[in-house]
């Protein structure tokens, strides 16, 4: 008499035959034995409510360990940036030192090359000195010379000759005196001249060496502050990556907000508190390797991007078909 109304309850038949899209979405994920387990428990109550429970939990917990890891990797790579940013100082600071040293060193050389050169200038004089005390003995022999042939000429005494004679002997003998104490001192002054010389030469050669090593710490410390700069560029990266995560941790909030449950921001705290921040035992050697951690970092981060977005719309056709449910 009256038409049998047509069962039109959600199956899982009905899943599969109306959203074959949805069942593959579920079977993608890690837990999906889980969720498997709960479809049969499902069709033994008749009710598929307990199968979008099982897998909004599956899907919120695989989301939290992605979550969790994203954050551990670019927590690591903040410590292995500051890491290097330490010992790029250090080393500049080490650099700087030591061309203040190699400066100081400089400015007392300058001051011994003045000093060296004050003393060329001396010694043509020194020079000119010695050569004139040289023929000096002569003049004055001459001179006598001839001042006692006009004594002898004048006067044929032979007690003034002897006496002359002796005055002569005795001259002759100072101004030989001289002469000799003069050459001897003269000598000294030429090898002192050229010691100096030799010193001046091998001061010169060091301040070029200096000069040398100069060049090349500047060079050095040059090629750290690009690296510095480099750096400083991946920090401006590693902001952007930042805005990735925290577009996970509002996808995190609104599954909280599906499943009823007001915890989820306390879990997060707690979970930000427990992070691990062990210390990396290896520090990052060339910056290359850090870019090319960055840039694998910025492909997970698209990915985790591409897979909520799938979760997304998994987790809408999972609450579609139980509002139908429900209606039905």
């Amino acid at each position: 008499m009256f038409e049998k109304k047509k069962n039109t309850r959600v199956s899982w038949n009905y899943l599969k035959k109306k959203h074959p899209d949805l069942v593959e979405d579920l079977k993608a994920l890690e837990q999906w034995e889980k969720i498997k387990g709960s479809v049969v428990e499902a069709e033994g109550i008749g009710d598929y409510s307990i199968v979008c429970l099982t897998a909004i939990t599956e899907v919120y917990k695989e989301l939290k360990s992605r979550v969790e890891y994203s954050i551990d990797q670019v927590e690591n790579l903040n410590m292995r940036l500051e890491s290097v940013r330490s010992e790029y100082e250090q080393k500049y600071n080490r650099l700087e030192k030591e061309i203040k040293g190699l400066e100081d060193r400089i400015e007392q050389l300058e001051r011994e090359t003045l000093v060296l050169s004050n003393l060329n200038k001396v010694l043509p004089r020194i020079n000119e000195l010695e050569e004139r005390l040289e023929y000096y003995p002569i003049e004055v022999a001459n001179k006598l010379k001839d001042i006692y042939e006009e004594k002898i000429e004048e006067e044929i005494n032979r007690i003034l000759q002897e006496r002359l004679k002796e005055l002569e002997e005795g001259l002759r003998r100072e101004a030989l005196g001289v002469s000799v104490d003069l050459a001897k001192t003269l000598k000294e002054i030429q090898s002192h001249y050229e010691d100096i010389l030799r010193e001046n030469y091998s001061l010169k050669e060091e301040v070029k060496a200096k000069n040398r090593l100069i060049a090349e710490l500047k060079q050095k410390i040059a090629t750290l502050q690009k690296q510095l700069e480099t750096v400083e560029d991946i920090e401006k990266e590693l902001g952007k990556y930042r805005e990735a995560i925290d577009e996970l941790t509002s996808i995190k909030a609104f599954l909280t907000g599906l499943t009823g449950t007001n915890d989820t921001e306390e879990a997060l705290r707690k979970l930000k508190e427990y992070v691990p921040r062990t210390k990396v035992r290896q520090l990052v050697e060339e910056t290359k390797k850090l870019l090319v951690q960055i840039e694998e970092l910025k492909q997970k981060n698209e990915q985790l991007r591409e897979e909520n977005s799938k979760l997304n719309r998994t987790l809408e056709e999972l609450m579609k078909g139980k509002k139908e449910e429900e209606e039905v």
